[in-house]
């Protein structure tokens, strides 16, 4: 799926113009944004989004081992 930006265009209001850009930063934003979850024990066990290494996807652990620590 790609990201649907909205397409700033000549002859804008300003405050569309600004709107515009404010969304689109909106938009960027989310797709930068990492979740990492714990289980009930406090355990970092799923990631999704931007991985440590720098890639992006979803990783989920085996229980009672940090997902994150599988990065270093």
């Amino acid at each position: 799926m790609g990201l649907a930006t909205i397409r700033l265009q000549p002859g804008m209001t300003m405050d569309t113009l600004i709107a515009a850009l404010n969304e689109n930063f909106a938009l960027l934003e989310n797709i930068n944004q990492t979740q990492i979850f714990k289980d009930e024990t406090g355990v970092r066990r799923i990631i999704l989004g931007k991985l440590p290494d720098g890639t992006y996807g979803l990783v989920i652990s085996k229980p009672t081992f940090d997902v994150v620590k599988q990065f270093s």
